[in-house]
């Protein structure tokens, strides 16, 4: 096996095992966004400052707005078809944290850290890299939420991987996450 999928493999159980704890026990959502961006740093010995926005391409944003466009009009599509009740919460602060206690901080550690890790030049329309970095995203959702339908997070996670390579920076993914986060919120499936 190859260094850095051992790497990879190290980093995802370490900080799996750092947030499940911390999530299961202390149910601070703060420190599992820390985790998810100091753990990694730590191990791999990427910086996360390469991940401040003033370091973001805005080259092919074309691309990521039309993603998010048509993966919200489906969801609703969707949503509205199974007759899914909306519910809209009533303080804004939820969106809030939805971008900077889930998206960002899962977004660094998934695509930042592990898909560069596991990137390979050259791949097909959806990587190897990719493919493998959506199964831990939703692994560690199901140990999370403790909930096997959470497998369903499999999908948007190739998704933002799909954005992430393209693009080459985290703007999009995070856009596209933290919009899914929302509609699911508003509108769950």
């Amino acid at each position: 096996m190859r260094i850095k999928y051992k790497l990879a493999i190290l980093t995802f159980l370490l900080t799996s095992i750092a947030i499940l704890v911390i999530s299961h026990t202390i149910d601070s959502p703060f420190l599992v966004a820390v985790s998810l961006i100091i753990i990694p740093s730590l191990i791999t010995k990427l910086s996360p400052i390469k991940f401040i926005p003033g370091t973001i391409k805005f080259k092919k944003s074309p691309l990521c707005i039309r993603v998010i466009s048509t993966t919200a009009i489906l969801y609703l599509v969707a949503a509205h078809f199974l007759n899914k009740k909306t519910e809209i919460p009533q303080h804004p602060v939820v969106f809030l944290f939805l971008l900077f206690y889930t998206a960002i901080p899962e977004e660094i550690f998934f695509r930042g850290y592990l898909l560069e890790l596991l990137k390979d030049e050259g791949e097909s329309f959806i990587s190897r890299g990719n493919v493998l970095t959506s199964l831990a995203f939703a692994l560690l959702h199901v140990a999370m939420y403790k909930k096997i339908y959470m497998l369903k997070v499999f999908f948007p996670s190739l998704i933002f991987g799909y954005l992430y390579e393209k693009t080459e920076n985290l703007l999009c993914p995070v856009l596209c996450h933290w919009i899914f986060d929302i509609i699911y919120l508003v509108k769950p499936l």
